[in-house]
C-alpha cells in the first residue's frame, strides 16, 4: 500500500474508533466511580480537542516515518546506480539527452561527470553509427519496460572505439519519461568472434581451392600416369609435356595460395597493431 493511502487508512480507523467508543468509555468510567459528573462533563466537552491533538501527533509521526523510508529507498537507488560495476546512464526519450551517469561510465568513456551529463546518445557513438542509431530510436518503443538493444560500436572522449552490449528499461523522473541504460563491454569477445568468423570464411575458401583448383591438375597427372602405363607405345614426349604443363599450373595455384596467406597474415598483424592505438571514426 502506498504511504498516503496507509496514513489515510490509519487516520480513518482511529477516527471511527474514537467516535464509536469514546462516549461509551467515558460513561463506563463515570459509572465505575472513577470520576464524578462534573469531571465527566468537562472531559466530554474537551475530548474533541484531545482527539485533534492526538491525531495530529499520530499523523506527524506517520508522515515522518514515511518520508524517512522514501529517503532511504532513494539513497539506496542512488547508491546502487552510482556503485554499479557497469557503465550506466539515464536519458530523456524526447531529446536523447543524458540526465545522469554513474562513476564507472565517466571512467570508461573518459569524461568528467558534469561533462558526461551534457552529452546525448549520439555523442557516445562515431558518426558512422548516427544514421543507424537515429533509425533505431525512431522505430522503437522507448517506453518499453525492458529492451535488449544488442551490440553497438561506441566512442570514448579520446575517439577510441569499442563494442558494448546495451540493455535498457523505462522509468519516470519528475513526471517525464526516461530510460536507464546499462552498457556491458564486449569489445574483446566481439572482436574475437569477428576474427573467428573471418577465419572460418578463409578456411572455406581454402577448402574450395583444394577441392576444385588443385584437384583438377592432380587428377590430370594421375590420368597421364595411367595412360602411360596402359599404352607403352605412347610417346614419352607427349606425356612429359602434359606433366610439365600441369605441374606449372599446379605451381601457380600453390603460389597464389601462399600469397593469399601472406597477405591475410599481414592484414592480421596490422589490425592487431591498430587495435592498440586510437581509432578515428
Amino acid at each position: 500500500m502506498k504511504s498516503y493511502l496507509k496514513i489515510s487508512a490509519i487516520y480513518l480507523v482511529v477516527s471511527l474508533l474514537w467516535i464509536a467508543f469514546s462516549d461509551y468509555a467515558l460513561i463506563w468510567i463515570h459509572e465505575q466511580g472513577f470520576i464524578d459528573s462534573e469531571a465527566t462533563n468537562n472531559i466530554h466537552s474537551y475530548k474533541g480537542f484531545f482527539f485533534v491533538i492526538l491525531s495530529s501527533i499520530l499523523i506527524y509521526f506517520l508522515i515522518k516515518r514515511s518520508q524517512e523510508q522514501q529517503e532511504r529507498i532513494k539513497n539506496d537507488f542512488q547508491r546502487l546506480f552510482e556503485e554499479h560495476p557497469n557503465p550506466m546512464w539515464i536519458y530523456d526519450i524526447e531529446n536523447f539527452k543524458i540526465l545522469l551517469a554513474n562513476q564507472v561510465a565517466c571512467e570508461v568513456y573518459n569524461y568528467k561527470k558534469e561533462a558526461f551529463q551534457q552529452l546525448s546518445l549520439f555523442d557516445l557513438r562515431p558518426k558512422s553509427e548516427h544514421d543507424h542509431l537515429r533509425k533505431v530510436l525512431n522505430g522503437s518503443n522507448l517506453k518499453e519496460p525492458i529492451k535488449d538493444s544488442g551490440v553497438w560500436l561506441h566512442k570514448k572522449k579520446t575517439d577510441e572505439l569499442f563494442y558494448v552490449h546495451i540493455y535498457s528499461h523505462a522509468t519516470k523522473f519528475q513526471k517525464r519519461d526516461y530510460r536507464i541504460v546499462s552498457a556491458i563491454d564486449v569489445d574483446l569477445m566481439y572482436r574475437y568472434q569477428k576474427a573467428r568468423d573471418q577465419l572460418t570464411n578463409r578456411l572455406k575458401e581454402y577448402a574450395f581451392i583444394t577441392s576444385h583448383e588443385i584437384r583438377g591438375p592432380i587428377t590430370r597427372l594421375m590420368a597421364l600416369t595411367d595412360f602411360y602405363d596402359n599404352f607403352k607405345e605412347t610417346k614419352v614426349d607427349f606425356v612429359i609435356e602434359n606433366i610439365r604443363k600441369t605441374s606449372i599450373e599446379l605451381d601457380g595455384i600453390i603460389r597464389r595460395m601462399n600469397e593469399q596467406v601472406d597477405n591475410e597474415l599481414s592484414i592480421d598483424i596490422k589490425q592487431s597493431t591498430s587495435d592498440k592505438k586510437t581509432i578515428n571514426p
